[in-house]
């Protein structure tokens, strides 16, 4: 999957502007990024992408920007 195409996912879940989110967003940022919009987001990974993240993991992906590293860390995303 595309970057471009992996944050428009996150735009909808989250109900935020397109192009609205930065890298540094996260919980703390977007008003709309609460638990169960982390929820969707994982299971969105899930669906998507056919990975599942360790709970380990996730508790460290606090950030846009680190979602998107770690996924490309993988092979999962490309620019």
């Amino acid at each position: 999957m595309k970057t471009e195409a992996f944050v428009a996912i996150l735009e909808d879940i989250l109900q935020a502007p397109k192009g609205s989110l930065k890298m540094e967003d996260g919980p703390k940022t977007v008003k709309t990024w609460d638990s169960m919009a982390q929820v969707t987001i994982l299971a969105t990974i899930d669906q998507e992408l056919h990975v599942e993240l360790s709970d380990e993991l996730v508790s460290k992906l606090t950030t846009v920007g680190q979602m998107i590293e770690v996924l490309k860390s993988q092979g999962l995303l490309q620019d």
